[in-house]
Parts: structure tokens; C-alpha cells; sequence
């Protein structure tokens, strides 16, 4: 047979062979086909749509076919196929290929080829078949049959599915999604038959579209959208709709067992109950199932809602009364079927086949219900209270929710189930809150906050409702159940007072409402129920306590009593007794007597001490055992209980002593009397309580308040039979014996814990330890001023003593907020004031620190440092052992107290012993370990702070031997490794440096001594190896010299300057071959210290002209703009290669600084006069381009804006100031110059924004004399932004900010030079900025961004109008109707939706047009929303119209100073035309007259205005007034009348 390749007939024929090959021993017809593509030679008229009409039509017939037959996994067909289609010419395959998809349908193809995907998804074709399927779908899917269609989406489902644990490639994916893509694209067409798609898709492939979301969702978030919304077209388009309103109307009833088909939530309940009937290992079905749920009920209210007019547009009432405003009846009509359906649904989610509410057992059940009702509580205009139906689903849900909440059953997600019920109905969870209450005081801490957000909306609704008392009996009820029903009471009321009802969270909100809602009569029955609760207790719990300890009913009684005692003392001192009458007072004294009377009584307190005090030891023979047995120890035995049987005489105890420190604190305010309450407590036995070592932690500490608030009363009574000294010796070293002995305990892996959480100790063992930090809390806190006062010499000194102490282990932060420990409460009083202040505490401290310093003065340090120059350290060793012990604690402890405190000379001291401890340490050390290090950072932060404060002299004898000894080569001195402990040495050896360089006029011997010894150390030299050492010592010399040329050089002698010229040659030596290097060859790295290359050119540049030194010939090439301009490309490609490194930081400040240098420079050496050489101009242009270059350089620019721009931006700002007026102007002109070409330039929105950072900070640190060129950039930026620049500052979110920033810094700082143009132009910008998103106002409105709300950006603009009016008043005068523009903006960009309103997307897109760009309807961030916070900014522009000002105008003030500008004015009377139109403005906006009544002003909004619409009320008079009333609709008149009275009953009407 021929050659198939010889002819095109003779292809043809072999391609339409019957069999294949076409002979027996010949190529594959593929084989054929890919040499026939590839010979160039071979002529074949169409040989492309020959060659792929052949494939396509094989595909088709064998698609079906066994793996190893069939086409389709064959990579040769689709390299073929990718080669003609994708590789070749695609304008002219979009002519071709369009009639043979015609022929030939490819969707059974791709169907078929998805369908086999999960097995194929690792093939390399698979990113040319994906580019192919996309191809085809733009071309084949309008002529493609619906099932061809289907069949592709479901194959397309069905395969994703299969990718539970195989992750989908990005190819594969891609593929997939093209598919996605494309039923959506055809589903939209209106021939599709969506309600058989949608019966089909519920029966047959919901399993797999779930499957597939749940895939996706863990391993691509991105495209789960996609598939999302796929879905939800076909679940939820407007002829599924239909099916679920009439089969769920309230005339249907749906039951699991007769469904009709197309039931969405019997369909999902089907594939729920496969968890029971397939064995199939993988995610359960309802892991699947119920994260989409709450987005499917959202899906489908937003649908209803946005097909709500053809869903129930018919059928509107048609009598008289219905009809009376068409169009509202209508939309109010549909909004309550719309509810109705909503509702419905729910309802047929909880109650119907999906049961969510039978499945208790499960926790993501209960999460999506709480995602379900928060899209209710979200959209509050769906749950109507007065619905029948509604209302018994929520009584059910509510019901099932108690019921796992008392089993303990998924007790976090239950409490926030029924917050959101609790805030949608109130009367469903009123019966059960008993229930709820007992639940809450026996849940753990990790339900904490969950409770705490039930009890927040309870209490609000029960102080709105004045039922506050019902909260407070429902509360009393509770603990008396919860103590009834206790087994263990002993640990059950330490368990109670720390539940959420007795948490400081709910307690300060419930004391709030006390204080406000609480009406007299209600003041009245809430003491006399607890008054009523506590007697029915005491009784029986002290007659059980202290005769019959051991019966349970006695635990329980006592647990009782505890309890409400407990909440008595936190509900009392609260109620609001201003607002009784004298008769109800008189009545409240009654009860709060009887209480007391009751509670206190002399006797029964001393039985219950005598209790706690006798308790009988276990005994310790059979002999014992057996008298006991016989009876002869039995009277004793019921008067001696068991240590277990003590604790309820105990807790009685406590309880009293807390209600009778409570009484003591609120006397005055329960007006018990005009003196103090009598003591009814016998000190003695409270004493000797306090000292036996059977009194548990609660107790002791109670004991310890009651004493100590009796020890700061002069005339205590009770005491009267002790000395006064012996009783305050006995309180007070009780405390700091308990202190002393938890500090000094060494800490091991049993000891208890040492940190307290400030709630109430309870009774069991365990509280000891914690009441340490208790009582130590007290002393520091309530009490010390009482110690300050009555405590002895000896108690004193040991109180700073202990207090030291518990420092001798390295602090570090609290490990949690809540719960601190000894040292962390001691860390926080030190820092206060108050704490110093007590003049007799701070002389035992002051007497405390020198006794412990004084062995260690500066005697020894000389010696040391000696030993450490001479490289003797080897010789005799140190004893540091009287270091740690002693020093230690005491500077840790001073880390965190005030200097300003300690006297000066203890400062001194404390200054020599560091440096002392420092140096022993270091000859005592010769392997430098990180706590070595940590030490020493201690030791010379302490000496930092000492220095600065006192002075480097008035610290140190010879202060150049300290700095040598910082800078000087150690023995182990990795230690300088620790974090900040090299920055700290060099702060100090910088702040030394500073201060011998500073006397060296009277005495140069020390400067010389430091820069002989940087000589010998020599830190720049080649061989000498880069430590952290020679960092420290390289960064000093640099220091150094810098410091050396900012003084006068007659200062230092020429000794010292000669010293100072060979330093200068030492640094030269190193940064110049470094520098030439890269001279010579620019793409040459500088290395990773090029940056101090070149710190150290430039240092030594700045000292030889300090000097008065010629530069030698190759010294000014590489000063000159050559080597500035390879820096400054270098400082940008290091920023690109690395933008967040450190050495990118530091290069690009020191290029900076070297520019700013050579600009200093060459401004000195003209004198601030111009010339003709371009020197300078040049390196202007390269400053400005370089600062902009850096600024907008790669992805990295927001990295390096927080540190290189901040460090720039401070070096210009120390350097600009001491410009002349000739380069300042330079500067100006250069920046106006590439103003003027930004158009043209690429990345121009960045470069225009850095160019205006650089103009702002040159306006803030500008020479004197410069205000003619800064009015004249200022203005043509103006110009600039309000004119052709407004396409990029208003469009652009970062632009917008830096040029709101700009305007405010301008109005801050220099606001003298605005003109009336510039005003001008700054009203219109903000007038742009606040404007509408379909304003016209932008010059393109497809390149407006969208993005989240930005309240920053209001907040600049209300800066600028506040600033403007109260600086310029003279220039914003000319300008009132601009301004009363851009108020009346910023009032409509304070909207908000109404509360219940549901937009569909084109009320939304309606909306947001009526906004502007930068504001979002969608809840993002909290603190980013506009709120009441920038309604008050707002207002406080209003009230600054009305307020007087001075005008700032600079130096033309002379021109005014016969006009009224030169007075202090305000712009009311000017405004007064204008302020009508605002105030019609902000009606028009409270009403939603201008919205379609979809947003409005909320109640938070308004009273943030309300200051500034007064004034605005005081400014327009009252033919104003009369005006806005005449131009306003009835809702508009309604407002503003409401507005007006109110105002007129604020207004001050002055009498006389």
C-alpha cells in the first residue's frame, strides 16, 4: 500500500480506514496524523480541520471504551488536538472550528473525559486540555442540548467528589471550574427547563455537590464560591421558589414519609441518614451537611427577597381600606409573605425531616442552629413575636436547648443559642430562665463567655423594662436551689462565686442597673426579700454549724447562707437610695439594722470562732480509740469536730466578716448614722483565728481586711484590752510572715500554684498559697497607706525587704491577664506614684537600698578595670556570690520604679555598684553565657537610666575608663548576643562620648585617653574578624567622630586633633577599597556591611572638612553625584532582592544620610548663594528621585514604610531645618518639576504620593524665611489635586490617605500660608471626596475601587474642616456655599440601612450609588465602620462655626488690624445663610426621603451630631427656621419639628 504521507488522497484514505492502523504492520492513524501535521511538505486543503474532525470523531464514538482502549486517556490525541487549536493561529481557528463543533457535539466528550478525571488529574496534558475545553465552551455552548449540558455539570460533581483525600491540582481545578463556569452561563438562558434541572439535581446529585463543597473548602477556599453559587441557581431559582412556598405553605402538610419530589430538606435528611447505612470511611455526612445549611437559608431568603414581586406580586387585597396607598400596601403585603416563607422554611429545617432539633447528641448541630437564628437576629424584620407559628417553633427550640443544657451537653453553643432567641423574643425564654440561671452557676470557666453574653442582653432588657427585681429574686431562687441540691457544699460555693453570675463583668453591669432602674418600691422589696432569705437561713445554719456540724442539712444551710450573703454585699452598696423618699429611707435603715443586728450578734460570732478553733487531731492509739468508743471523750467529741467538719463555721464566718466590712465601707450610704458602727467583733479571738494554723485561706483573709480597716480607725474599742503596738505587730506580721514564706520557698514541680485571679477564696486547702498573693494585693493596694501610718521601723524595713525579695528569680511577663502573682502585683504598684508618695515606706526602701550597696561602692571598680586593661583577669577570682544574692532582686525591682523618686544620691550609688557588679563579673567570667549576658543588660540598663537622669560626670570619677571598659575586647563576650544588650551598651557608650566630647574644653585628657585606645583596638582594620565585639567597637569610633564634628573645632586641642585625623585615615582605609570597588564595577555587591562603608566615608568626609582638610582628587569623584546616583541604584536593587532585611533598612538610610551630607556640604560651601555651577542641582534631583524611587519600589513598599521611610523621614526632618533658602527653593522647584511630569511616568499614582509625603515634610521642617516658595508648591498642588490629579489621589485608597494627611498637616502647621485660592480648592477636593459613587464627579467611573469602609478617612476630613474654620476664618468666609456643601455630604455619608431591611442586589447597587466610593454596605471590621465616634468628629465641626477664633495668618496680620479679622470672631453670622440649608440636609437624611426610605440616621449617629445641630439651630434664626420647614416633606417636618423643640428646651435663655 502507498505511503499515507506521499499524498493527501493517500491520507484521507488512511484515515477513513476501517480499522486501525489502516494496514497490518503500518503506523497508528494518530501516529499518522501527528507526522502529517508535522511535514510541512505534505498539502492537504484543510488539513487542520481534516486532522481534527478525524480525532473529535473518534473521541466521540470510543469514549466509552475500556482504559486501555478508549481516546480519551491517550495523551497523543490531546497533544495533537492542543498543537492545531492552541498553538496555531486563534483568529483563524475561531472561522474553522465553529462548523465542525457544529457536526460533531464535544460536550459528550468533555462529559465523558471529566467524568475519568480523578484518575488523570497528576497528567502533564492536562494544562493543554484545560486551555482546549475553554475554547470549546465559547464556541459550542449556545448549540449545545440541554442534557449534553447537565451531563457535563454532573460528571463535573461527581468527580470533584471523588476527591476527598487526593488534593486537586491547580490544573485540575482549573478545569473543573471552566466547566462550573459554563453551566452557570447556560442555566441563565432562558431556554433552560430549570424546574426539571432542579428536581434532577435534589434526587440524583445533591450528594455529590455537597461532597464537592466540602472539598473544596479544605483544599481550595477560592473556588468554593464557584461551586457555591452554581447551586444555588439551581436550588433557588424563581421556578424552585415556587415549589417550596406552595409545598411548604401552612395549607400543606409535609411529612418525612409522603414528600414530594424537589424537597430540598428531605433530600438533605436522606443524605444525613447515610452515616447509619454506608460503611464508608471519610468525613461524616454531617460534617458535610451542616456548615452549608445556614448558607443555604440565607440563599434562599435573599432570593425571595430578590424575586419577591414575581413570587407574590398577585393576590393583593383589593377592599377599600387595603388600597388606600397602593404602593405601600403592596410592598407591605409582600414583606409579610416574604416573612411568612421565611419563617417556614426554618421552621421545616427544625421540626420537618432534617431534625436538627432531635440531634442533640451532636455539637455542629448546635452551631448551625446559632449560625440559623443569628441570620434572624441579623435581619430582625423576619421574626415576627406575633406570629403563632413562629412563636412555637422558637418555645420548642428553646425548650430543647434547656434540656441539654442542664445534661451539660454542649453547654458554650447552647448558652449562645439562646442569646440569639433570647434577643428575638424575650417571652419564649422568660418561663425557663430558673433553669438557665442553675445551669449557668454550675458551668465550668470554658462556658464563661458564652454566659456572659445571655446575662448582658437579660439585664438590658430587664433595666429598659423596669423588671429588674425579677432578675434579682429569679438570682436569689437560683442559689437557694443550687445550695439545696449540692452533694458537696464545701467546694461548691468556691465553685458558684466564680461562675459567671458572680463574674466582675455581670457584677458591674447588674450594680449599673441597681443604680438607674431600680424604682423605690422595687428598692424596698428587694432588701426585704433578702432580708426574709437570710433570717430563714441563719438561724437553722448556726443552730446546725455549731451543734450538729456533720449533718448534711447544716452543709447545705450554710452553703445557702454564704451565697446570699455573697450577694448582698455586691447588690447593696448599689441600690439607690437618692431616689427614696424619707419614709422609704427610713424603711431601708429598718431593714439594713436588721440584717446587721442579725448577722453581727457578739455571741453567736464568738460560738462560731470558738468552733473553728476547737478541732479535735486524729488520734493517734487503739487506747484512745477505744475511750472514745466507750463514751468517755463523747461530750467532748460534739464540741471538738473533725478538721474536714470545720469549714462550715468557717464559711459563716467569712460570710459575716464580709457583710460587716461591706456595712463599714457603705455606711454613710445607707444613712445608718453620722458616726461609724459600733465594733461588735472580739479582736482578740479574730487575732488568735488569724494565728491558728487550722483558719483556711478565705477566712484569714476576710480577718485580715477587718483588722486592717479597724487599724486605720483611731478609736477602736475591741482593742482596747491589748497594747496598741502588740495588736498592730500581730496583724502585721501575720500578713508578711504568710508573704515571706511563700517568697523565700523554693519552687518545684509539687508546689502549689502561686498566682490569684481576684475572685473570692473559698474554704477548700488548696486557697493558702493563693491568699499569700491575696493579702500581699491588699497591703499594696486598699491598705498601705494605713501600714505607712501605724506599722513599726522593724515591720517596715521588712515589708521592703520581702518586697526585694520576690524579685530574685528573672521576671518575665504574667503567662495569663487574668490570673498575677506576688511579683507581677508588686511590679504594678511600683510603677505608681502612690506608692512612693508614703513618705516613711520610701525612707525604709531609700534605708533598705543604701544598706545593701554600700559594701560595693566605687572603691573596687578601679581595680577591676585595671585587671581587665592589662589582660590580668586570669589572676586572683572574683566572688560574685554577694552580687546575685543581694544586687540582683534589688535592680530588677527598680526597673520598674519612677526615677524620679530616688534621691540623687542613691542614684550615684546605684550607678557605681552596676558598674561595679558589671566588672566583677566580667573578670569573675570567662565564658560568657546568656545569663551572664541577661545580667549584664540588667546592669547597664540600670546605669543607662541612671546616666541620663543624673549625668555621665557627677556618675563616674573617670568616665573614659567606663566607656573603654564597654567597648573593650572580653573574654566570652558572646554574651553580647543577647537581645537589646549591644543596643544598650552602645546607647551607653554613645551617651559617655557625648559627655567627655562636651568637656573637653575644660578637660581633654579623657577624649584623648578613649580615641588612643580606639587607636590600639583599631576596629576597622582588614584582618580584624566582624564580632559582635568589633560591631559594638566600630559603631562607637563612628559615633565618636560624628559627635566630635558637631561641636566647634577651637574646642579641641590640635593633640586631639591629630588623634582625630588618624581615626579618620583608619575608617577611610576600610570604607574606600570598598567603595572603589564598586566604583569601578556597579554590579558589584557592597557586601553585608556596606552600609557601614558607608556611614564611615561619610563620617570621615564630615570630619576632614570639620577639620578644614583638602579632599584630595579621588576623595571628590567619589563624593560627587557619580557615586550618589550607583548608591541610590544600589539602595533600590538591595530593595528588591530584599525588602525586609535589615541591611536594606540600613543601606537605605545611609545612602540617605550620604546624600543629605554631600547637599550640606556643597550648601556650606556656596554659602547659600546661587551660582552657576549645577553640582547642587543635580544632587537635588538625585535626593528627590531617589526618596520617590525607594518609596514605590516592589512589593516589599509596605514592609519598608514602618521602618526605611520612618528613618529617612526623621533624617530629613533633623537636616532640612539648617537648609538655606536658596537649596530649599532648589528642592521646591524640583518637586513642582516632576509634579508637572507625573502624567507621563509609570507607577505615576505612587510616585505622586511619595512626592507628596516629601512636600509634606519639607513644609513641617522648612527653613526660615520660606513662606513665598511653600505658597507656591502648596498651590500648585492644590491646583494639581483638584484638577488633573483628582483621577488618581480620589481613586486610589493609600493615594487618598497620604493626600487627606497632607491637607491636615498643612492646616495644622502651616496655616498661615493658605490663600483664598488654596481654600478654595481644599473644598472642593473634600467635596469630591465625599461625593456619590455616580456623581460624575471622577473623571472615570469604571476605575473607582471598591474596598471596606475606611473611618480613618473620614476622620481626615473632619480635621481639615475643623482646622480650616478655626485658623482661616477670614479665607473659608468666601467660600460658605462650598463649605455647606461639604457638610451636607458628610452628614449623607453618616447613613446607615434601616434595622430589618433585607436589600436585594439592585437596591443594594442603588444604595451604594448614593455613597461614596470608599464606604461599604458590608460589615467588616467594627473599628473601620463609620460610628457615633466619627459623628462626633462631625459635630465637632459644626460646633466650630459657632465657636470664636483668632485668625492664623502669618506674617500679614498688619493688614487686618482695623478689619474684624484682627478680633476674635466666629462664622456663625456669616454662616447663617447657609446653615438652613445643612440643618434641611440633615432632616431630609433622619427622614430617608432622599434614599427611598432605606437608610436613615441611627440613634448613636444623631446623638453624636446633636452639639453641632444645636449650634446650627442657634446660627439660623428664624427666617431660616421657617425656610427649611417650607422645602421639607411631612416625614422631613416631622423630624425637623422634633429637632427644634428639642433644641429650644437645651437653649439658655439668659435673665438680668
Amino acid at each position: 500500500m502507498e505511503d499515507p504521507l506521499s499524498s493527501s488522497q493517500a491520507f484521507i484514505r488512511a484515515l477513513k480506514a476501517a480499522s486501525d492502523p489502516p494496514t497490518p504492520f503500518s503506523s497508528s492513524k494518530i501516529e499518522i496524523a501527528t507526522q502529517a501535521w508535522a511535514k510541512e511538505s505534505l498539502y492537504v486543503p484543510g488539513k487542520h480541520t481534516v486532522i481534527v474532525e478525524w480525532i473529535l470523531g473518534k473521541l466521540l464514538k470510543e469514549r466509552e471504551l475500556d482504559s486501555g482502549l478508549n481516546p480519551l486517556l491517550k495523551p497523543r490525541y490531546w497533544t495533537l488536538l492542543a498543537s492545531i487549536i492552541i498553538e496555531g493561529d486563534r483568529k483563524a481557528a475561531n472561522i474553522w472550528l465553529p462548523p465542525i463543533l457544529s457536526r460533531i457535539p464535544v460536550l459528550p466528550i468533555m462529559a465523558s473525559f471529566i467524568k475519568r478525571l480523578p484518575q488523570l488529574q497528576h497528567s502533564s496534558q492536562l494544562n493543554a486540555i484545560g486551555k482546549l475545553f475553554r475554547v470549546w465552551l465559547s464556541l459550542a455552548l449556545p448549540r449545545a442540548s440541554q442534557e449534553a449540558i447537565l451531563e457535563l455539570y454532573w460528571n463535573t460533581l461527581a468527580s470533584l467528589s471523588l476527591l476527598l483525600y487526593d488534593k486537586p491540582t491547580n490544573d485540575c481545578l482549573s478545569l473543573m471550574t471552566s466547566c462550573i463556569e459554563a453551566f452557570r452561563t447556560a442555566f441563565a438562558h432562558p431556554s433552560m427547563n430549570k424546574k426539571k434541572v432542579h428536581v434532577l439535581f435534589i434526587q440524583d446529585h445533591l450528594s455529590d455537590w455537597l461532597h464537592s463543597f466540602f472539598v473544596l473548602k479544605q483544599h481550595q477556599p477560592t473556588a468554593y464560591p464557584l461551586l457555591y453559587n452554581s447551586g444555588e441557581d439551581i436550588l433557588f431559582s424563581p421556578e424552585a421558589l415556587k415549589v417550596y412556598i406552595n409545598m411548604y405553605s401552612s395549607g400543606n402538610d409535609v411529612t418525612s414519609s409522603q414528600s414530594p419530589e424537589g424537597d430540598l430538606v428531605q433530600s438533605v435528611q436522606d443524605f444525613l441518614a447515610t452515616k447509619s447505612l454506608l460503611a464508608i470511611v471519610g468525613p461524616s455526612p454531617s460534617a458535610v451537611a451542616f456548615p452549608i445549611i445556614p448558607s443555604l437559608f440565607q440563599s434562599f431568603v435573599s432570593s425571595i427577597q430578590k424575586h419577591k414581586s414575581l413570587l407574590f406580586g398577585q393576590g393583593m387585597p383589593a377592599d377599600k381600606s387595603s388600597q388606600r396607598d397602593g404602593q405601600v400596601d403592596r410592598t407591605l403585603a409582600m414583606n409579610k409573605k416574604l416573612k411568612q416563607a421565611s419563617i417556614t422554611f426554618l421552621n421545616r429545617l427544625y421540626s420537618g425531616p432534617l431534625g436538627l432539633s432531635h440531634m442533640g447528641s451532636e455539637g455542629s448541630a448546635v452551631l448551625t442552629k446559632v449560625q440559623l437564628l443569628r441570620f434572624l437576629e441579623e435581619h430582625g424584620g423576619l421574626y415576627d413575636n406575633a406570629d403563632v407559628a413562629s412563636k412555637t417553633m422558637m418555645k420548642e427550640q428553646a425548650q430543647l436547648s434547656v434540656s441539654s443544657l442542664a445534661k451539660g451537653q454542649f453547654v458554650s453553643s447552647t448558652l449562645e443559642y439562646l442569646t440569639v432567641i433570647l434577643k428575638l423574643d424575650f417571652d419564649v425564654v422568660e418561663p425557663m430562665l430558673p433553669s438557665i440561671l442553675k445551669s449557668i452557676a454550675l458551668c465550668t470557666k470554658d462556658s464563661l463567655q458564652s454566659a456572659l453574653a445571655f446575662l448582658s442582653p437579660l439585664l438590658e432588657y430587664r433595666s429598659k423594662t423596669r423588671t429588674l427585681q425579677n432578675h434579682i429574686i429569679s438570682m436569689v431562687d437560683c442559689f437557694k436551689e443550687v445550695a439545696q441540691s449540692s452533694s458537696d457544699s464545701k467546694n461548691a460555693f468556691h465553685h458558684i462565686v466564680i461562675s459567671p453570675l458572680f463574674n466582675i463583668v455581670h457584677q458591674l453591669q447588674l450594680q449599673r442597673s441597681t443604680k438607674s432602674f431600680l424604682t423605690s418600691l422595687q428598692t424596698i422589696q428587694v432588701v426585704r426579700s433578702l432580708k426574709i432569705e437570710i433570717t430563714a437561713c441563719w438561724n437553722r445554719a448556726v443552730e446546725s454549724t455549731i451543734h450538729n456540724p456533720s449533718q448534711l442539712a447544716a452543709r447545705a444551710d450554710t452553703h445557702k447562707l454564704a451565697l446570699l450573703v455573697e450577694f448582698s454585699i455586691v447588690l447593696l452598696p448599689f441600690i439607690p437610695v437618692d431616689s427614696l423618699s424619707p419614709h422609704s429611707s427610713e424603711e431601708l435603715r429598718q431593714e439594713i439594722h436588721y440584717i446587721r443586728d442579725m448577722l453581727i450578734q457578739p455571741s453567736t460570732v464568738s460560738a462560731l470562732i470558738k468552733r473553728s478553733l476547737l478541732v479535735q487531731e486524729p488520734p493517734s492509739s487503739p487506747k484512745k480509740k477505744r475511750k472514745i468508743k466507750e463514751g468517755v471523750a463523747q461530750p467532748i467529741s460534739s464540741s471538738l469536730p473533725s478538721a474536714d467538719s470545720s469549714w462550715p463555721a468557717q464559711l459563716l464566718l467569712q460570710s459575716v466578716l464580709r457583710f460587716e466590712y461591706m456595712i463599714r465601707r457603705s455606711y454613710e450610704i445607707f444613712r445608718l448614722g453620722t458616726e461609724a458602727p459600733e465594733e461588735r467583733l472580739d479582736g482578740s479571738l479574730l487575732l488568735e483565728l488569724m494565728e491558728s494554723n487550722q483558719t483556711l485561706g478565705g477566712l484569714r483573709l476576710e480577718i485580715v481586711r477587718i483588722l486592717l480597716s479597724r487599724l486605720g480607725d483611731k478609736h477602736n474599742s475591741s482593742l482596747s484590752h491589748l497594747s496598741e503596738d502588740s495588736a498592730y505587730i500581730r496583724v502585721i506580721n501575720i500578713c508578711l510572715d504568710q508573704v515571706e514564706n511563700l517568697v523565700l520557698e523554693p519552687k518545684t514541680d509539687n508546689t502549689p500554684k502561686r498566682s490569684w485571679n481576684g475572685e473570692v477564696l473559698g474554704v477548700e486547702k488548696s486557697c493558702e498559697t493563693t491568699f499569700s498573693v491575696a493579702i500581699w494585693d491588699m497591703f499594696l493596694g486598699r491598705w498601705l497607706g494605713v501600714i505607712d501610718q501605724r506599722a513599726t521601723p522593724e515591720q517596715l524595713s521588712r515589708l521592703a525587704r520581702v518586697a526585694i525579695q520576690s524579685f530574685k528569680q528573672p521576671t518575665s511577663p504574667p503567662a495569663s491577664v487574668q490570673n498575677f502573682t506576688i511579683h507581677d502585683v508588686l511590679s504594678h504598684k511600683l510603677t505608681l506614684a502612690s506608692f512612693w508618695e508614703h513618705r516613711r515606706l520610701r525612707d525604709a526602701f531609700f534605708l533598705l537600698i543604701e544598706n545593701i550597696t554600700k559594701p560595693l561602692d566605687d572603691g573596687s571598680t578601679p581595680s577591676l578595670l585595671k585587671r581587665i586593661f592589662d589582660n590580668s583577669s586570669h589572676d586572683e577570682p572574683v566572688s560574685i556570690g554577694r552580687f546575685d544574692t543581694a544586687l540582683l532582686p534589688l535592680f530588677r525591682l527598680l526597673l520598674h520604679a519612677p526615677s524620679e523618686f530616688l534621691p540623687r544620691s542613691i542614684k550615684v550609688q546605684l550607678a557605681n555598684c552596676s558598674i561595679a557588679y558589671d566588672v566583677a563579673l566580667s573578670v569573675a567570667s570567662q565564658t560568657g553565657d546568656e545569663t551572664t549576658g541577661s545580667t549584664k543588660k540588667l546592669m547597664r540598663t540600670t546605669i543607662l537610666k541612671i546616666v541620663r537622669d543624673v549625668g555621665c560626670f557627677e556618675v563616674f570619677a573617670n568616665p573614659a575608663d567606663v566607656a573603654m571598659y564597654f567597648i573593650s575586647p572580653l573574654p566570652g563576650s558572646k554574651f553580647l548576643s543577647v537581645d537589646d544588650l549591644t543596643d544598650k551598651t552602645l546607647d551607653l557608650v554613645k551617651l559617655i562620648q557625648k559627655a567627655i566630647v562636651t568637656k573637653t574644653g575644660q578637660d581633654g585628657t579623657s577624649i584623648m585617653q578613649i580615641m588612643k585606645y580606639y587607636l590600639q583596638l583599631k576596629p576597622f582594620a582588614i584582618n580584624n574578624t566582624t564580632s559582635t565585639s568589633t560591631s559594638l567597637q566600630r559603631a562607637g569610633l563612628l559615633g565618636l567622630l560624628e559627635t566630635i564634628s558637631s561641636v566647634d573645632a577651637s574646642s579641641i586641642s590640635l593633640p586631639a586633633q591629630e588623634l582625630v585625623l588618624d581615626l579618620t585615615r583608619h575608617i577611610s582605609a576600610c570604607a574606600e577599597p570598598i567603595l572603589r570597588k564598586h566604583m569601578s564595577d556597579p554590579s558589584t555587591s557592597m557586601g553585608s556591611h556596606g552600609s557601614e562603608a558607608l556611614r564611615a566615608w561619610r563620617i570621615s568626609r564630615m570630619v576632614r572638612q570639620w577639620l578644614g582638610k583638602n579632599l584630595d582628587k579621588y576623595d571628590t569623584e567619589l563624593s560627587m553625584s557619580n557615586l550618589s546616583q550607583r548608591l541610590s541604584g544600589l539602595s533600590i536593587s538591595k530593595l528588591v532582592s530584599d525588602p525586609n532585611g535589615k541591611e536594606t533598612v540600613n543601606l537605605c538610610t545611609e545612602t540617605f544620610a550620604f546624600l543629605l551630607s554631600e547637599l550640606r556640604m556643597k550648601d556650606r560651601s556656596s554659602n547659600g548663594e546661587p551660582r552657576g555651577d549645577d553640582s547642587l542641582h543635580t544632587l537635588v534631583e538625585l535626593f528627590v528621585a531617589a526618596y520617590v524611587a525607594i518609596a514605590v519600589v516592589g512589593p516589599g513598599a509596605d514592609s519598608i514604610a514602618t521602618s526605611t521611610l520612618q528613618s529617612i523621614d526623621e533624617i530629613c526632618s533633623n537636616d532640612t531645618k539648617s537648609w538655606s533658602m536658596h537649596m530649599f527653593s532648589i528642592t521646591l522647584d524640583v518637586i513642582k518639576c516632576d509634579l508637572d511630569g507625573a502624567d507621563t511616568l509609570k507607577d505615576s499614582t505612587a510616585k505622586r504620593s511619595r512626592l507628596l509625603r516629601l512636600s509634606n515634610l519639607l513644609f513641617k521642617y522648612s527653613p526660615q524665611g520660606s513662606r513665598a516658595p511653600t505658597q507656591q508648591l502648596l498651590s500648585s498642588w492644590m491646583i494639581h489635586i483638584a484638577g488633573w490629579g483628582k483621577g488618581v489621589f480620589l481613586t486610589d485608597r493609600i493615594a487618598l490617605v497620604d493626600m487627606l494627611v497632607f491637607l491636615k498637616d498643612v492646616s495644622t502647621e502651616r496655616a498661615s500660608i493658605l490663600r483664598a485660592l488654596d481654600v478654595s480648592h481644599m473644598l472642593s477636593i473634600l467635596s469630591a471626596v465625599l461625593a456619590p459613587r455616580k456623581a460624575g464627579i471622577l473623571p472615570s467611573r469604571t476605575a473607582i475601587p471598591s474596598g471596606a469602609t475606611s473611618s480613618f478617612i473620614f476622620t481626615l476630613i473632619t480635621n481639615i474642616l475643623t482646622l480650616i474654620v478655626r485658623h482661616r476664618r477670614d479665607l473659608v468666609k468666601l467660600y460658605l456655599p462650598h463649605l455647606a456643601q461639604v457638610l451636607t455630604l458628610s452628614i449623607k455619608t453618616l447613613r446607615t440601612l434601616r434595622p430589618g431591611v433585607l436589600l436585594g442586589g439592585k437596591q443594594s447597587q442603588l444604595v451604594a450609588n448614593t455613597l461614596p466610593w470608599w464606604i461599604s454596605l458590608e460589615h467588616g471590621d467594627e473599628h473601620q465602620q463609620l460610628n457615633s465616634e466619627s459623628a462626633r468628629h462631625l459635630g465637632r465641626v459644626l460646633s466650630a462655626i459657632g465657636a470664636k477664633s483668632v485668625v492664623l495668618d502669618g506674617g500679614h496680620r498688619k493688614q487686618h488690624e482695623h478689619s474684624s479679622e484682627a478680633t476674635i470672631q466666629s462664622l456663625g453670622k456669616p454662616f447663617s445663610k447657609h446653615a438652613a440649608s445643612v440643618l434641611m440636609a440633615y432632616a431630609i437624611t433622619v427622614s430617608g426621603s432622599d434614599s427611598d426610605m432605606l437608610t436613615t440616621l441611627d440613634r448613636s449617629t444623631r446623638e453624636g451630631l446633636e452639639e453641632g445641630i444645636y449650634t446650627l439651630c442657634s446660627i439660623v434664626g428664624e427666617h431660616g427656621r421657617d425656610w427649611v420647614m417650607e422645602n421639607l416633606n411631612v416625614d422631613g417636618k416631622r423630624i425637623f419639628k422634633s429637632l427644634w423643640s428639642d433644641y429650644e428646651k437645651q437653649r439658655y435663655v439668659g435673665r438680668g
